[in-house]
């Protein structure tokens, strides 16, 4: 059985609770992910920041110019916009129980506790990878093409000659 701890990020980028909207905008940019683990000082889970939340709390990029908006986000902590009700799974946790715990309560995500330690997180992204490597698998071991079927070329073109092809009355009561 393939497991959560076989295909989740681990270690993922925290951030404090303390930390700034602008500061979860940044380390999404910097590392190309969509979900921050927030974190106490101790580094136990107290929530989550995803892309969408930074989206919703921050000031429009049409009202507002950079500077503006950075200033905006740089003023909100995530404490405020993080989302606090998580769903969990633990690193044994099999990837079908994963995927529909995620499906059915339309998360991108599932922070990973061993115990009460973060050791990981589990993506849409990250199933989407298994998803490939499996059509991979399954089309590299289809055959390549079977045998006495006709090739495009054995295809009439308009410009053939069909004038040997023989022309008569055909029996259309014969049974096929």
């Amino acid at each position: 059985m393939i497991c959560v701890e076989d295909i989740m990020t681990r270690h993922p980028h925290t951030l404090e609770m303390s930390a700034s909207l602008a500061d979860a905008r940044r380390l999404m940019a910097e590392f190309d992910v969509r979900h921050i683990p927030v974190v106490d000082e101790g580094g136990d889970l107290v929530g989550l920041v995803t892309h969408r939340d930074v989206l919703e709390a921050s000031s429009s990029v049409l009202d507002d110019d950079e500077q503006e908006r950075a200033r905006h986000d740089s003023h909100i902590v995530l404490e405020e916009v993080m989302t606090t009700e998580l769903d969990l799974v633990e690193p044994a946790a099999s990837l079908r129980e994963a995927a529909l715990l995620m499906r059915n309560h339309r998360h991108g995500c599932l922070p990973v506790l061993s115990g009460d330690e973060l050791v990981g997180i589990i993506t849409d992204t990250d199933f989407v990878e298994v998803s490939i490597h499996l059509l991979e698998q399954i089309e590299s071991s289809e055959p390549e093409e079977e045998e006495g079927l006709p090739d495009e070329d054995d295809y009439l073109d308009e410009d053939d000659d069909l004038g040997d092809l023989p022309v008569g009355d055909f029996d259309t009561d014969d049974d096929w």
